[in-house]
């Protein structure tokens, strides 16, 4: 929604394309790059050349993309309600270490942490994004790295993400206890390939799943 709303804002400076066009040109540059690329807009108009926009100045083109994303994240990005509460239960109530391992750029990662306020819920030493780590989804070192430095046994972590490929099979394989988020989002009919331990519709079911199949007790 972001970017769909940011290329309305650069057609409606004199970017002249059509809305498909430009979301055609937009997919292969993330193909080459990725989701979190800071350039894509200044890249657009390298791709399609300045016949698209020849009574437009590019840097107000790219400043009118970046603003209408930016506006569109800050008005609609929201966590799951449910979200909050369940993690406040989780830091107030048992020990343990809960923390984030997220792909993308670090600062960009770490604002939606705080513009959500779930990071007073985690342990300061328990957030890793892929910058930092050096690696991504799906590599193995990107879920095994965080535990070796919070020293974490592989098969006293849980992790739970929405991606079956990139959430699922390569945690399964390390030996991880493996949760798939099942409730929204683009991924809801991936299949894993391999069966994870558990799978949620919400955070509550979370929260039920710790209490009722692992002894968090003996862990203080």
């Amino acid at each position: 929604m972001a970017r769909l709303n940011g290329i309305k804002a650069m057609i409606k400076c004199g970017l002249n394309m059509e809305i498909k066009e430009c979301l055609t040109a937009l997919n292969v540059i993330l193909n080459r790059r990725h989701s979190n690329y800071n350039y894509l807009f200044n890249d657009l108009l390298k791709v399609v050349g300045k016949d698209k926009y020849p009574d437009a100045n590019e840097y107000i083109l790219v400043a009118a993309g970046v603003t209408a994303y930016h506006n569109t994240k800050n008005s609609w990005l929201k966590p799951y309600p449910d979200a909050h509460e369940v993690l406040k239960i989780f830091s107030q109530t048992t020990p343990l270490c809960l923390g984030v391992i997220s792909s993308g750029f670090s600062i960009k990662q770490a604002e939606k942490l705080f513009r959500f306020g779930l990071y007073k819920f985690l342990d300061p030493k328990a957030i890793f994004f892929s910058e930092g780590l050096g690696v991504d989804k799906p590599h193995k070192d990107f879920y095994r790295i965080p535990c070796k430095k919070l020293g974490v046994r592989l098969d006293e972590a849980m992790y739970v993400g929405d991606r079956p490929v990139n959430d699922v099979k390569p945690v399964k394989e390390l030996g991880m206890v493996s949760v798939l988020n099942r409730r929204s989002g683009k991924y809801m009919d991936a299949k894993p390939g391999i069966r994870p331990d558990f799978i949620v519709h919400d955070f509550w079911e979370l929260l039920e799943i710790i209490n009722t199949h692992f002894d968090v007790k003996s862990l203080e």
